[in-house]
């Protein structure tokens, strides 16, 4: 089969196909021009009408004008001479042996003919778009191609000249001779048949330039269609190539036939064409007894512009009119045998194929025993020549090899009736083969892969959570797939990463979207700081769906797909850093996330986009150990494995599911992921009504944790999975501990608090109102308000806040959003209840009030949102006394009806539990917190611990944060690298488990809004005792571990939640107290701090400031304090200064500048009482005096200027309306200074 593109030999007869090739690889002009042309349809007999001006006219410059015109010119002049030439001089004869005389050359492993007399046939017009060539392209071996043409036969010595010219290919094969570098010519003495060759260019040709055409690119080879399958996932790619076409073998494997069926776009002839070769093809499987499979849409052999058996598509519009034609076909061409023909002859099915808007249609032949035994089946036929008439007579089509044959075609009568003579002998014997290749039974699954699947995802349990996220890898997805994929809704998904451009639209994510919330991003999004990028795309809190190679529906050029070698160049380095972004440790900790393939469609490529995905993954994660492949099927599995075997010299079998169904892959999942006994969640509505929340509702409210009004119904119930696995039992239990077993204590403001909800409700005065609960910490403020909002869950829409840094107007979209969820505009509003929890001041919570507020004024003024703010004070009856708005206050004090509560629940707990005294926050209340009590567990826990181990320095570590920052927490995969707890058995050894006997004192959480999982103490005040037990009996004081955890370089580098601890050590070092903000008395420094210079000296601080301010070497705060700590405790000026300026360099801002203001000042009062006893006083004083104040009041003036545009310093937890402090300071100097010049000599 020849490779070339053959140009017409006139001009005139180019379609803009031709004119193109010609532009761009016959004389090289630039293929934008070439595009233009194309794009103006002009063929050779419009540029022959073109002039310079002309195509000057279209946007090509004049020096590419005057040469396309030219040399087509030329051209055209030498083939009209050619013309007269060969009528008057050569006949048909000598023209043939003129060709047969011509050397060839051998040139980029193509036959190119020299002879100048040789005929270009003109080839059909494409039907299909044109084919885009891939990275992968080579050149087509030679020997390929002259074996190709050893299907034309000619005499023996062409046949030998042939055979001496594959030996001279393979030869230079052998030797390595690149195509470019075959220049050297062959001289034959005798060519092969002239239909194999060809000259383009005469004038080219006079001048010893020969056009070698393009080689075909290699060819990647496609898998088939499962046979007899018709819902099989499976697609086509265009430019693949099938398997070659087969004989029987075995009469089960399925034979296949490939036909073009690409030269005509006229439906009628399309269809009546389908029938014939349908038909013909299925006679011939059933007479032969064998399965078959005739393919539409692939090139055959007589085709010269494909490789045999390549994928190119059929464009059918209307596919009803093939199928009801091929119906109606079948009675026309099977008279007598039509329920025959109907029962093992298939439907069509038309097969998706991927690049090109078409289809591949394909027809399966199943010639049952049953209903073809003892059966020869004639058909009639229609005449493509005759204008589609029946033929005349009968046709007996038999396969035979790679061919189907028409026995009644045999001319001769006595060999037609020898040749039907044996065919009625073997039938017997045929059927006897199909009959026993029918029992050969199936082969059954001896792989458990549904227990496989269950320990991958769950490690041996009944339920999902080993795992905190997920990461989907996809391909293109199929129709019928799509309701087997109920299970993506299940896992707690962090990123879906696709590679169906249209899946947006049709595939997996607009099936995803319909019951969850995801955010479609392009791959560029995910590039950056992961901070900023989890901030910006709502990371963690809903999905992210990555499009890795485009989006169709976008409709722009740079969202189109890519094909394999395109997507490698131009998109292939985004989504490399994606997966870098994704297997980050700052943005997923190692082994907490679980990478799945899940390959819908086969990959046929190691060149396939999710093949160099899987690499990244396998490079960014370090091995498979972190990657599930499930495949749908085995022959998809044993391609890609492979595949991955073939790169990596790694077996994925372990890690794979390949032997299971989607629907059973599916149900496995969900089961899985079941954690309710109720199948939905219901908000209340009016009337005693309810509406169902969905889980789109709540990815719509991610800051807000719902609770509903049947959530865990049977509650009470301790010990069942329901309750284990709720959220409720954390909040409740793991808070304060007051809930533990059949019932709540009902504490003494329990009633009170409901009321003043309740009657909010009643009269309302606005659309949103706050209610301030103040409590002191730990003495169960927090767990009363849920015990409030539990009993009011059936009136009041009731969430928690979970995400406090979230900003104050999307909170107040999504609490407007649970009030009108479910409801039209003229239903009646349930009110919704709003616990915020962790809030240091009333100002955030008002704000958040009044956008609240806002939005429903506008949207919904019959609504009401009542917001319940825990605040935390150790005065919490002073903020009461002072509040404007209606307040309640806790104190760790309990009444004589509490402790009695207490105690009972005590003896209840005693009868259900081994060790009911383990629950210490409910023990600290029972006790009425009594000191003695967590003195007494403190030394208990801790009288047997090595200080010296791992264990016993993460608790310190924890200790220390817990009792100088409420609720601080290290996440679990920083204590997991900080106790060497390796990746690999992370499964089957856990923290609390190395922890152990201390691990009681502590408790895992939830962390930032549930993006990670967290330790901490069970109580601040264990933590609070356990630090003063450390430094008592075990000689670690404060500055030691404070030292310990600043030297650590693992806490300081990239770890998931290693932003949170950073910022807790900041606090424990900076935050001071003050009585304005709830404490109980101004500090100048933090409480850890003071706490140090109480006990360890100032030394200490001096070095745990100064190692603080390498750690956090870019935070003005630290150099700032330090510089305090050196004017204020140690009178060091000249240090305190250089820190101040320091603090300074980093952030220009009124707290530094008042900083550097204060240590001049205070260096200037220091002076000033030193010399007070000295009565006089020198001009050097003097001058350093007035130095000094000038220094003070340059720094006051310039950090009273800075006041208006600063933040609030993290060393605040207040904000204020207007800072007058460098003004008041600048006074104070100027009355310090007034002060000491009155008591000059001057003026006695």
């Amino acid at each position: 089969m020849s490779q070339k593109t053959e140009l017409p030999h006139q001009v005139e007869e180019w379609t803009r196909e031709h004119v193109h090739y010609w532009l761009t690889k016959v004389i090289n002009v630039d293929k934008k021009h070439a595009d233009k042309l194309y794009e103006e349809e002009v063929s050779g007999e419009e540029l022959a009408c073109y002039q310079p001006k002309h195509l000057q006219e279209v946007g090509i410059k004049h020096g590419p004008a005057v040469k396309i015109i030219t040399r087509f010119n030329e051209l055209k002049t030498v083939n009209d001479n050619e013309s007269d030439s060969e009528s008057s001089e050569h006949c048909p004869t000598q023209k043939t042996k003129a060709m047969q005389d011509t050397p060839l050359e051998v040139k980029g492993n193509v036959l190119t003919d020299q002879t100048p007399t040789s005929k270009i046939k003109l080839h059909k017009k494409r039907k299909s778009k044109r084919r885009r060539k891939t990275s992968m392209d080579s050149p087509l071996k030679m020997d390929e191609a002259l074996e190709d043409n050893t299907t034309q036969r000619g005499n023996p010595l062409e046949e030998t000249q042939t055979k001496d010219l594959l030996e001279m290919a393979s030869s230079q094969k052998n030797l390595g001779v690149s195509s470019s570098r075959q220049s050297s010519k062959t001289e034959q003495k005798e060519s092969v048949n002239p239909k194999t060759v060809v000259t383009v260019d005469k004038h080219e040709a006079c001048q010893n330039k020969k056009i070698v055409m393009d080689p075909l690119p290699l060819r990647h080879p496609c898998s088939l269609f499962p046979f007899d399958q018709n819902s099989a996932s499976h697609r086509y790619i265009q430019n693949y190539t099938l398997p070659p076409e087969t004989g029987p073998g075995n009469l089960i494997d399925p034979v296949h036939e490939y036909k073009f069926m690409g030269r005509t776009d006229d439906i009628h002839v399309m269809k009546k064409k389908f029938n014939k070769e349908t038909f013909r093809f299925a006679a011939g499987c059933m007479n032969a007894r064998t399965n078959g499979t005739i393919h539409f849409g692939i090139a055959d052999s007589k085709d010269t512009e494909y490789v045999h058996g390549e994928i190119i598509g059929v464009n059918v519009e209307n596919r009803d009119i093939i199928i009801d034609h091929f119906n109606q076909g079948i009675k026309s061409y099977f008279e007598g045998h039509t329920d025959e023909a109907n029962a093992c002859i298939r439907q069509p099915r038309f097969v998706e194929v991927l690049w090109p808007d078409g289809k591949l249609s394909e027809v399966d032949v199943v010639p049952s025993h049953s209903v073809v035994q003892g059966k020869l089946f004639y058909i009639q036929t229609l005449e493509e020549d005759n204008q589609w008439k029946k033929s005349k007579g009968n046709s007996l089509f038999i396969r035979e090899g790679a061919a189907t044959r028409d026995i009644c075609k045999i001319g001769n009568p006595k060999e037609l009736q020898s040749e039907m003579a044996q065919k009625n002998k073997q039938m017997n014997a045929l059927d006897n083969r199909r009959k026993q290749a029918e029992k050969r039974p199936e082969t059954k699954r001896t792989s458990n892969q549904g227990e496989k699947l269950k320990n991958l995802l769950a490690f041996g349990g009944n339920r999902l959570g080993h795992y905190d996220y997920y990461i989907i890898v996809t391909n293109k997805s199929h129709q019928e797939q799509l309701q087997h994929l109920q299970f993506l809704t299940t896992l707690k998904l962090f990123c879906v990463l696709d590679f169906d451009p249209n899946s947006a639209v049709s595939g997996t994510c607009h099936n995803y979207t319909k019951v969850r919330i995801a955010n479609l991003h392009k791959p560029s999004q995910l590039l950056g700081d992961p901070g900023t990028v989890a901030k910006d795309l709502n990371l963690y809190k809903q999905t992210s769906w990555v499009f890795g190679n485009g989006r169709e529906d976008l409709n722009n050029e740079s969202d189109m797909p890519l094909r394999p070698s395109d997507w490698l160049t131009n998109k292939a380095g985004e989504v490399q850093d994606v997966i870098s972004f994704l297997c980050n440790s700052d943005t997923l900790p190692r082994g907490r996330f679980l990478v799945i393939f899940l390959l819908l469609s086969t990959v046929e490529a190691m060149n396939d986009p999710i093949f160099d995905t899987f690499m990244s993954f396998y490079k960014n994660i370090g091995g498979a150990e972190g990657i599930l492949s499930i495949c749908t099927s085995d022959t998809s599995f044993k391609k890609w494995r492979d595949f991955i075997q073939a790169r990596c010299e790694h077996d994925i079998t372990q890690r794979s599911i390949y032997d299971l169904e989607l629907s059973e892959i599916n149900g496995t999942i969900l089961k899985l992921g079941q954690n309710k006994s109720t199948a939905e969640r219901l908000l209340p509505s009016a009337e005693g009504s309810s509406v169902v929340l969905q889980q789109r509702d709540e990815d719509l409210t991610p800051s807000l944790d719902v609770l509903c009004e049947n959530e865990c119904e049977n509650e009470f119930d301790e010990d069942s999975e329901e309750f284990k696995s709720s959220n409720l039992k954390q909040k409740l239990n793991s808070i304060e501990g007051t809930s533990t077993g059949s019932q709540f204590i009902k504490r003494d403001k329990y009633d009170t608090l409901k009321r003043m909800i309740e009657s909010k409700a009643k009269d309302p005065t606005s659309t949103c109102v706050m209610l301030n609960l103040f409590h002191q910490p730990g003495c169960g403020g927090t767990t009363l308000a849920m015990h409030v909002m539990w009993s009011l869950r059936k009136d009041f829409r009731c969430a928690v806040l979970k995400d406090n840094t979230a900003s104050k107007l999307n909170i107040a979209q999504e609490v407007v959003y649970l009030v009108r969820c479910g409801k039209t505009e003229t239903s009646r509003i349930t009110p919704a209840l709003l616990l915020v929890d962790d809030s240091e001041e009333t100002e955030n919570t008002e704000e958040l009030q009044h956008c609240t507020r806002k939005i429903l004024d506008e949207i919904c003024p019959s609504a009401l949102v009542v917001i319940l703010n825990c605040l935390r004070s150790n005065n919490p009856k002073v903020r009461w006394s002072n509040s404007v708005i209606e307040t309640q206050f806790m104190t760790a004090t309990l009444s004589k009806d509490e402790q009695d509560a207490f105690e009972t629940k005590l003896k209840e707990l005693q009868e259900t539990h081994d060790k009911p005294e383990n629950f210490y926050s409910f023990m600290i209340m029972k006790s009425n917190f009594s000191q003695e009590y967590v003195t007494n567990v403190a030394r208990n826990i801790l009288k047997d611990l090595n200080i010296e181990n791992k264990q016993a320095q993460l608790l310190s570590i924890l200790a220390l944060l817990n009792s100088y920052v409420a609720d601080s927490a290290i996440s679990v995969s920083l204590c997991e690298d900080f106790l060497g707890i390796k990746i690999m058995l992370r499964w089957k050894k856990t923290v609390m488990e190395e922890m152990q006997p201390q691990s009681c004192l502590l408790i895992e959480v939830e962390a930032e809004c549930g993006m990670h999982k967290a330790i901490r103490f069970v109580h601040q005040r264990i933590a609070k005792e356990c630090v003063n037990e450390l430094e008592k009996t075990h000689n670690s004081p404060r500055s030691d571990i404070v030292s310990n955890l600043l030297h650590c370089d693992l806490f300081f580098k990239s770890g998931i939640g290693k932003d949170q601890l950073l910022q807790s050590v900041k606090n424990m070092l900076i935050t001071r107290q003050r009585k304005t903000e709830g404490d109980e008395k101004d500090t100048l420094f933090s409480p850890l701090i003071e706490d140090i210079n109480k006990n360890d000296g100032l030394k200490n601080i001096q070095d745990i400031f100064t190692e603080a301010s390498k750690r956090f070497d870019k935070d003005f705060a630290i150099p700032q304090a330090l510089a305090r700590h050196f004017y204020l405790k140690e009178k060091n000026f000249a240090q305190a200064k250089d820190w101040a300026n320091k603090a300074k360099t980093i952030k220009e801002s009124s707290y530094t500048l008042d900083t550097v203001g204060q240590v001049s000042r205070s260096e200037l009062k220091h002076k000033i009482d030193i010399n007070k006893q000295s009565k006089h006083i020198t001009t050097e004083d003097l001058k350093d005096y007035l130095d000094l104040a000038k220094e003070a009041i340059n720094a006051f003036q310039r950090a009273q200027v800075l006041a208006m545009t600063d933040d609030v310093p993290e060393e605040t937890r207040k904000s204020r309306t207007y800072n007058i402090s460098g003004y008041m300071s600048e006074i104070d100097i100027a009355m310090t200074v007034f002060v000491f010049v009155k008591g000059l000599p001057l003026f006695d």
